[in-house]
């Protein structure tokens, strides 16, 4: 029955319209007239003049974080991003989607290494320490001038080349488009087949 409901951001929203929030699978939709946005000034984002009573009111406690959508759309899920350490999908899954898992393709981004507390993942770990044994030995013994034919660049320079050469291929499937009879050789070099009875 309240009027109004204070959110943690309310930009992408309407001026005015409808509000839809799942609660435990069940949809609730209420109606507001204003919304109040985030401001320099430290304003509190809010929706407002929401319908106080019936069908497009606030019927049900709304838990903290809980999310609300406006214009969402059902489906099968075919987008996906990580945001603030949540896997956000879209469109959000229709009753078909229901109860199945999600697969997805991804890529873990290399932890800069830029101080001693850094942790280094054990491919990595035998090529950086022949680059700072090689750094090391430079600066020390030939007053820091870098050749790198000697001993620990040739190390560093043959362990990060094995591991360029042993990584795994990026994608598990590959897809390639069929429009125009054009077939895709190597290196994506494009051919058109004739079909049957056409000229060569």
């Amino acid at each position: 029955g309240d009027t109004s409901l204070a959110v943690d951001n309310s930009f992408d929203f309407d001026d005015t319209g409808t509000l839809i929030v799942w609660i435990s699978g069940s949809i609730d939709n209420f109606v507001y007239g204003g919304v109040t946005r985030d401001d320099v000034d430290g304003g509190t984002a809010a929706f407002t003049s929401i319908t106080a009573s019936g069908d497009d009111s606030i019927e049900n406690t709304l838990a903290v974080d809980a999310y609300i959508w406006q214009d969402y759309e059902e489906g099968v899920p075919k987008w996906w991003t990580i945001r603030n350490g949540n896997l956000e999908i879209w469109p959000l899954p229709d009753g078909n989607s229901d109860n199945m898992n999600i697969y997805v393709d991804y890529w873990n981004v290399a932890t800069e290494v830029d101080s001693d507390n850094d942790t280094i993942d054990l491919g990595r770990f035998e090529m950086v320490k022949h680059w700072l044994t090689a750094a090391i030995q430079d600066q020390i013994k030939f007053d820091g001038v870098r050749d790198l034919t000697r001993g620990y660049w040739v190390l560093f320079r043959e362990s990060m080349n094995d591991a360029i050469r042993t990584k795994g291929r990026l994608f598990t499937h590959k897809y390639k488009p069929k429009i125009n009879r054009i077939s895709y050789g190597r290196f994506g070099v494009g051919r058109v087949r004739p079909l049957p009875g056409e000229n060569q």
